[in-house]
């Protein structure tokens, strides 16, 4: 070991301007990390021009000149978690409170959607929002990673920085894509609810339960449209933190014709973050929301041509600038749904990340 704090290497990293990426894999608390020199760092604006190499992909939710998709060759590098010290984090969750008074911001947002669903020119829209963290002391961000992945061990927990994209760490329960060779694997994760909700006998909402067949029905004719074939399981319930989602699992083989690019391109961003029709949601959501999703929504991961690809929805996510956490969420809106409901649900989302904060 080294003796130097990986909180020391981090802050050389920014300082440098250089890359950093570390993760825990759903099932795992161990983690893995990678550094990137400033020189290795890669940015692309487009899905079509990425290499056919192994690497850490980190893509927006809508690509930009200020948002890039970032790349981060993994050629000749090693895993360095067993070369730091990693800071001995309590599993206890911060303190929060739920606010169950909608911002003014997220009322006016709200309407616009919603008369857009009424008029029946979407089907479904996803509307996101952001809050500044109430913790008053400079964040930790490794100690905010480490806590996470103790918490929240089923999902997916990665801190990274690069130049492009700034400081961002996540715990998220949604797999884009995963696979290698001929076996793949996505799912379709949609529908919220408080986990003791289900836990009381609870049943899902139709409005959930459309919300999560609107996904995997999309996923599906996306993949038909390559002429992959697709199959699903019926839907579940899977526990995420302290809240429960809608899943169904969708298997499939790819031909070696369609490359990873290409099939992400196609999926990216699904109407679990975005809304249908997908091409005029977007530009809808880009157009209405608030503030700009960066990479929030967005997609990341490990894409390996010649091995296994893991790629995930960067959900229950936050960033850091100057020490201070942006929190991020949202909620897919149908026509039949209520204001209050929707703000409870991207609260209830930000808690994920707001109890690992240290």
């Amino acid at each position: 070991m080294s003796g130097r704090s990986l909180a020391e290497e981090l802050e050389q990293v920014i300082q440098n301007r250089a890359g950093l990426f570390a993760y825990c894999s759903p099932g795992t608390c161990v983690p893995r990390l990678f550094l990137f020199a400033t020189d290795e760092i890669r940015t692309y604006c487009s899905w079509a021009s990425l290499p056919d190499s192994k690497g850490f992909l980190i893509a927006p939710f809508a690509l930009s000149p200020s948002t890039p998709i970032v790349f981060l060759p993994l050629d000749g590098k090693t895993d360095l978690a067993q070369d730091y010290i990693w800071p001995t984090v309590t599993e206890a969750p911060s303190e929060q409170q739920l606010r169950h008074e909608p911002t003014e911001a997220y009322r006016h947002a709200f309407g616009t959607f919603a008369q857009a669903l009424a008029s029946g020119q979407f089907d479904k829209l996803v509307l996101a929002r952001q809050k500044t963290s109430a913790m008053q002391a400079p964040i930790d961000p490794i100690a905010t990673f480490a806590c996470a992945s103790k918490l929240y061990p089923d999902a997916y927990t990665y801190i990274l920085y690069t130049p492009a994209t700034g400081l961002w760490l996540a715990s998220t329960p949604e797999l884009l894509l995963s696979g290698s060779y001929n076996s793949w694997q996505t799912m379709a994760l949609a529908g919220t609810l408080p986990a003791e909700a289900i836990e009381r006998g609870g049943c899902w909402s139709d409005k959930n339960i459309r919300e999560q067949a609107l996904v995997t029905t999309y996923i599906c004719d996306r993949l038909s449209s390559l002429d992959i074939e697709t199959h699903t399981s019926t839907p579940y319930t899977v526990r995420a933190g302290r809240l429960v989602h809608l899943r169904t699992d969708i298997a499939f083989s790819l031909a070696e014709s369609n490359s990873i690019g290409q099939l992400v391109g196609s999926l990216h961003p699904t109407p679990a973050v975005c809304g249908l029709p997908k091409e005029e949601a977007m530009q809808f959501i880009i157009s209405h929301e608030p503030e700009g999703r960066s990479y929030y929504s967005g997609c990341l991961g490990l894409i390996d041509p010649e091995g296994n690809t893991a790629l995930y929805v960067n959900l229950r996510c936050l960033s850091i600038e100057s020490g201070v956490a942006r929190l991020y969420a949202g909620g897919g809106l149908l026509p039949n749904s209520t204001l209050q409901d929707e703000w409870l649900e991207t609260e209830r989302k930000m808690q994920t990340m707001g109890a690992a904060l240290r």
